[in-house]
């Protein structure tokens, strides 16, 4: 009988990041959960995190990706335990197990925004004769270009193709912090008014107003749960692997996974273009993420996403009871008015 692997390693090998009692302690201590702490008012970095939306059609429907709530947990848990129990060739009596100590991750990291936050992408179908958009190409030219010198404007092309509401919540935390300058500061407050600072010294490019309107839950909610990706901005909320570890004061993008029947139809830039916009908004420009040496479909996808190896594991990690894996990264360029220094 196979013998069981312990949860560390089931954890590092799979590539999903469980957080160690001791990091899990820590993460909680300062996180409002409605389970076991009460209720503490949102920063307007948190509120803006949780009222991130963003939108685009695809050839099958529309896709909303948005804050997951207990409303997606499950599918959202299904999800991940479908995608790390496939690649990594587990047990049907070890899924069980796996299962549950997903929805335990999730139900915690669902209330630590802006210190991470899961994402999770739903598809409605669309009506039967809607014209199918080219989600694929349009979305790899906007990530290609996010990257380099800075970004001063999008193609006509290209701007209308999704909806997201990143500017408007970015201009309501600076206008909050311009109007309480005075105020005190918790801590994730003002690591982001200094994380931000560079990008409030210049006017930011702003997209038309038709491509930024206000979403709702009840507008984004219906549909099926397609995709799902975490963003990691505090080290806590992340585990600390023995080797080739993101720095600590850059985003980490972690858990990604896609359904299986909807894969390579462009999901998953969408979700690295979200990413993106969640990074801007908690105020970093470098993106970190592990990626699997022997996983080819992946390595594929961050590629066409702009990620470049930054390092990789020793082959000697295979003793510690792990995948090597490469350590990816990807700069965002700072989105400057055309003409700005």
């Amino acid at each position: 009988m196979p013998k069981k692997p312990s949860s560390a390693t089931r954890g590092q090998r799979q590539g999903f990041v469980l957080a160690t009692s001791t990091e899990t302690a820590e993460a909680d201590s300062d996180v409002a959960t409605a389970k076991f702490q009460p209720f503490v008012q949102q920063t307007d970095v948190q509120q803006a995190f949780l009222q991130y939306k963003y939108k685009a059609e695809a050839s099958a429907g529309t896709i909303s990706i948005f804050p997951m709530t207990e409303q997606d947990l499950a599918p959202t848990t299904e999800l991940l335990t479908q995608s790390f129990a496939e690649s990594m060739g587990y047990f049907s009596i070890y899924r069980k197990f796996l299962r549950r100590h997903i929805q335990q991750y999730l139900q915690k990291h669902m209330y630590m925004p802006p210190k991470s936050i899961v994402l999770v992408a739903s598809l409605k179908p669309a009506d039967k004769g809607a014209p199918a958009p080219a989600i694929k190409a349009d979305t790899e030219q906007r990530l290609q270009r996010t990257q380099g010198e800075p970004l001063t404007e999008l193609p006509t092309s290209l701007e209308d193709s999704v909806q997201t509401n990143l500017d408007e919540l970015t201009e309501r935390i600076i206008s909050a912090r311009m109007q309480n300058n005075s105020s005190m500061e918790d801590d994730a407050e003002r690591d982001y008014r200094m994380a931000t600072l560079p990008l409030q010294q210049h006017q930011r490019w702003k997209r038309p107003e038709s491509a930024q309107p206000m979403f709702n839950r009840e507008e984004s909610s219906p549909g099926q749960v397609v995709g799902t990706v975490e963003v990691s901005l505090v080290p806590s909320t992340r585990t600390r692997y023995l080797t080739l570890n993101a720095p600590e004061e850059c985003a980490y993008v972690c858990n990604m996974a896609v359904d299986p029947d909807h894969r390579r139809q462009g999901y998953g830039l969408l979700l690295l273009e979200a990413v993106e916009e969640i990074a801007r908004l908690g105020g970093q420009r470098d993106l970190y993420l592990h990626l699997r040496m022997q996983d080819a479909p992946a390595q594929a996808l961050y590629k066409r996403g702009g990620y470049r190896e930054a390092n990789r594991d020793n082959p000697l990690v295979f003793l510690l009871g792990q995948d090597r894996r490469y350590l990816m990264h990807k700069r965002l360029a700072p989105i400057l008015t055309p003409g700005s220094a």
